[in-house]
């Protein structure tokens, strides 16, 4: 069977995707990090969603993993940014380049114009969902199917959405925090809030700039934040020891730093996440309120990491709180699960026609 158009999956029930098929591909295009995985091959590629762009001249001169080396360590014409903020594309021409980019990098010369399914918010309003379908549109891509992150994730996991079972998943990313109830199929429940881990990095520079009067780096606040971080007090304390630069004399400031005060500052961030998943749960239907006093909150994304997060959140909502075994991967790894299941597919992803003419 030839592949056919992702826009006609609601009108017929095919297999674009799968084993049989080489030119696809499963894109998470996420604030922090873009991954790209192939049916077949893997796990493609892993990199920053980072841009390094010359001031002067507008010209992009790094992607990705090299752009990154670059955050603080070039002059002050480079800019740093990423083309993705809070899970949306800010810069629409920057995404194109970087998605295109990532492509040469990862595939091969005969996967030039793959068909793509891209992950994106539950809470993407019809004009961000078509900004990401242009921006793979330029990226050279053949066609475009767009599924939820929220779904996806539950399907990664292990969740039975497609029972009238209800589950609760809370996606911490880099950017955004997205809570969602699932149950047979569907969203019962989704929502979005700004949070993420580099809010935290953001929290933890702050602190070291109006507390020590001391200037770090974005790589150096994220690097503490993973050494440190930790969302309940911990058996054993921690100490760190950070170098940056004086505000008042300009010279290299060594600091030290525990682990009650990191997780102090990570406290804001983590309390509004704590909010999200309490909205959540009140909007939960009562026939679904014994599946998730059962089942509990299942934690992914890269925040999730943080030492005894499950604790703060049993704390915080008196449910059972697991961890997802790859956290990182699990927007994928849903994904490529509905490869083996055109029904669902079908059934799960976002209309290319509905979106283009929701947004006209």
């Amino acid at each position: 069977m030839g592949t056919m158009g992702f826009s006609q999956l609601g009108k017929r029930v095919l297999f674009p995707f799968g084993d049989s098929s080489t030119n696809s591909l499963i894109i998470d295009l996420g604030t922090s990090n873009t991954r790209i995985y192939h049916p077949v091959r893997g796990l493609l590629l892993n990199e920053p969603s980072l841009v390094a762009r010359n001031l002067l001249t507008g010209e992009i001169v790094g992607f990705g993993k090299e752009a990154k080396e670059l955050l603080g360590r070039t002059s002050r014409f480079i800019e740093v940014v990423s083309p993705l903020r809070n899970g949306k594309i800010a810069d629409l021409d920057a995404a194109a380049a970087m998605l295109n980019f990532f492509l040469r990098r990862a595939l091969p010369r005969r996967l030039r114009n793959p068909a793509m399914i891209i992950a994106v918010p539950s809470a993407a309003t019809p004009l961000e969902r078509r900004a990401v379908m242009v921006a793979a549109k330029r990226a050279n891509a053949s066609d475009v199917l767009l599924v939820e992150q929220s779904l996806m994730v539950a399907v990664g996991v292990g969740l039975p959405i497609t029972t009238p079972t209800g589950s609760v998943v809370a996606d911490i990313g880099g950017g955004t925090t997205e809570v969602a109830v699932v149950s047979f199929g569907g969203l019962v429940y989704s929502h979005s809030v700004p949070v993420g881990g580099l809010e935290m990095d953001r929290a933890i520079s702050d602190y070291l700039r109006l507390k020590h009067h001391v200037l770090i780096g974005d790589a150096t606040a994220e690097q503490i934040k993973l050494e440190m971080g930790s969302a309940a007090p911990l058996e054993r304390g921690l100490h760190y020891g950070v170098t940056g630069r004086d505000l008042a004399t300009g010279m290299p400031h060594d600091v030290s730093l525990t682990d009650v005060e990191i997780r102090d500052i990570l406290g804001e961030a983590l309390g509004q996440v704590g909010v999200a998943i309490l909205s959540a749960i009140e909007h939960v239907p009562p026939e679904l309120l014994g599946d998730i006093k059962d089942r509990g909150i299942v934690l992914t994304g890269g925040v999730s990491q943080l030492r005894n997060i499950e604790e703060r959140f049993r704390g915080v909502t008196g449910l059972p709180v697991s961890v997802a075994d790859d956290p990182f991967n699990n927007v994928l790894l849903g994904t490529a699960k509905l490869l083996r299941d055109p029904k669902m597919l079908a059934r799960l992803s976002i209309r290319e026609e509905l979106t283009l003419k929701r947004a006209a």
